[in-house]
């Protein structure tokens, strides 16, 4: 393991050098609070960044200040996963309760979708008005739902083809509502069309720039990069559609940012990164440029 991680250094240097594009990151925010292990992020429309604190059982709220407050629940167990919508719906996956938890923009709880028990919900979002897109990550799947738990879909299985997963752990979606999968141990992620069908991937497994080691969070601007946090490597990885080189996130002295653990990942409305560090129980905004 040390020898792999002295390996895993050594690449890293050569990131920056393979970055055309030479994407930078400024932190302009930093947020910390009594959190244990946060695992996702996502903001409100007002500019309230949640965290979610599943060790200790609630989403941490802080305000841009970095003031934090935080929504509770007795029926919480093991949140892992956190969605927000353009009308402020803010979605919870509990692996614990085996459920989503829904809640309204001033925070009170609006439904909790009680799912199937072989389902070990990690991550979540909403396609349209109606259907639900649930990450399976035990069954190796991504699960489709509509809002009162029923199932449309399942997609996936476990393997390494097209089209196939292992443990997957979070989602999110583009622009075309094309949805953005990430396969952690295949070391990929991959891109789920409208029509359920799966249309290709980004990456692949490795440890050098454009390959994934452990990747944990996604996030698709509206131009379509995707950005894709590796826990393992400790860096967020920048892809583009097309066969453009995939970048490394750098900072204003063009070296890569290497983080402690980054899990969860965020674009904001105003084009701020937020990234989860796990190791650190902190979250950073990054301005990109």
């Amino acid at each position: 393991m040390i020898m792999l991680r002295l390996l895993v250094t050594s690449l890293l240097l050569f990131f920056s050098s393979l970055s055309a594009a030479l994407m930078q990151g400024t932190v302009a925010y930093t947020f910390t609070d009594k959190m244990a292990y946060p695992t996702d992020v996502a903001t409100m429309s007002d500019g309230r960044v949640l965290v979610v604190d599943g060790v200790n059982q609630e989403v941490v709220i802080f305000n841009t200040t970095g003031q934090a407050t935080y929504l509770t629940n007795r029926e919480f167990v093991r949140l892992i996963g956190i969605y927000i919508d353009t009308e402020d719906q803010i979605y919870l996956t509990d692996t614990g309760a085996k459920a989503i938890f829904i809640f309204n923009k001033n925070l009170s709880l609006q439904t909790k979708i009680n799912l199937n028990q072989d389902i070990d919900p990690t991550d979540i979002v909403p396609v349209g008005k109606d259907a639900l897109y649930v990450v399976n990550n035990d069954g190796h799947q991504v699960v489709k739902i509509d809002r009162s738990g029923k199932e449309l879909a399942r997609l996936g299985g476990e393997g390494r083809n097209r089209g196939q997963f292992k443990y997957p752990a979070t989602i999110t979606s583009g622009a075309d509502k094309s949805l953005y999968v990430v396969d952690v141990f295949n070391g990929r992620i991959q891109i789920i069309g409208k029509d359920d069908r799966f249309l290709g991937q980004y990456g692949e497994w490795g440890v050098t720039a454009g390959q994934l080691f452990r990747p944990k969070g996604v996030a698709v601007s509206s131009n379509g990069q995707v950005f894709v946090s590796d826990s393992f490597l400790g860096v967020v990885q920048v892809f583009y559609p097309g066969n453009r080189t995939p970048d490394v996130l750098l900072d204003q002295d063009f070296k890569t940012i290497h983080l402690q653990n980054p899990t969860g990942l965020w674009l904001d409305k105003n084009g701020i990164l937020w990234v989860v560090e796990s190791a650190k129980n902190q979250v950073l905004g990054f301005k990109i440029k």
